[in-house]
């Protein structure tokens, strides 16, 4: 697999006081517990992986650090807000990249339950960031408004843990971060030489929803945010189609990969509608 996007592995030192986003967007949620519900995305750029060379080859996402604009805290706040209230939409995905390299975003979250206090931010990440999660800015913002029953209040945490391409290990995830994870999405590949032919042992202890996720193979480097599906010249089909296929034979069978618990289907539903 030939990786596309490729930009560099940042570190938290990457970055400085302003945040550095790659796009806004209103859309549909396309992966997920949330799956079609409306969400404003903020794509940040940058991410640990971002080399797309020992891990997350298969990645199709771009987010390169120097094509990003540049923020402070209340800039992105009035663009957001902006967005909002022209599409009276108000929960929002935090996305990347890897979102929690900018620990300034905090400040941005805080400030936006402020503005909405019934609004959802979903974070999704990789889960190898753990001085994100033990930032006070996020504990207390994490706790406001928890619902025991469903397991979270205003933050949702969809931690996606990736694995080495040459070692074929999946980082473990820091005892810091395990708290806050309210799903986990792992992805699949149908090809048993794949590193994502199996998923992580420690999966079966998780005591949050599990999600197994098809991986999408490109032929080729997508443009923008908006992919298709059904674009012959950007999707490998067959490939495709053998990744979606094992996917929902994982969900049904688990103990094809060596699985005990529950797993839930998440495929990415914004391809085969053509929206971002």
């Amino acid at each position: 697999m030939i990786p596309i996007n490729v930009d560099f592995n940042a570190t938290k030192n990457d970055f400085g006081e302003d945040l550095l986003v790659t796009s806004v967007f209103y859309t549909l949620q396309g992966e997920g517990r949330f799956t079609g519900q409306r969400f404003i995305f903020i794509r940040l750029a940058g991410c640990n992986f971002g080399s797309k060379t020992q891990t997350c080859v298969q990645c199709d996402t771009a987010f390169q650090v120097a094509k990003a604009q540049r923020y402070t805290v209340k800039q992105l706040f009035d663009h957001v807000l902006q967005l909002a209230q022209s599409v009276n939409c108000h929960n929002i995905v935090l996305t990347g990249g890897e979102p929690t390299l900018q620990l300034n975003i905090l400040d941005f979250m805080n400030m936006w339950i402020a503005q909405y206090p019934h609004a959802l931010i979903q974070i999704e990440t990789n889960g190898s960031q753990p001085q994100f999660f033990m930032d006070p800015r996020f504990t207390s913002l994490y706790l406001m408004n928890y619902h025991k029953e469903i397991g979270f209040g205003n933050i949702y945490v969809c931690c996606s843990p990736k694995c080495n391409e040459q070692t074929g290990r999946y980082s473990e995830l820091h005892r810091k971060v395990w708290p806050y994870v309210n799903c986990l999405k792992l992805l699949v590949s149908a090809d048993p030489s794949n590193v994502y032919h199996k998923v992580p042992d420690y999966v079966d202890n998780a005591l949050c929803d599990v999600y197994i996720s098809p991986i999408t193979v490109y032929k080729k480097a997508p443009e923008g945010e908006v992919s298709s599906i059904w674009d012959h010249d950007l999707i490998d089909e067959v490939e495709t189609a053998r990744n979606y296929a094992f996917a929902a034979e994982v969900v049904m069978h688990p103990a094809l990969i060596g699985l005990h618990c529950e797993l839930q289907l998440s495929l990415q539903t914004h391809l085969f509608t053509a929206i971002a």
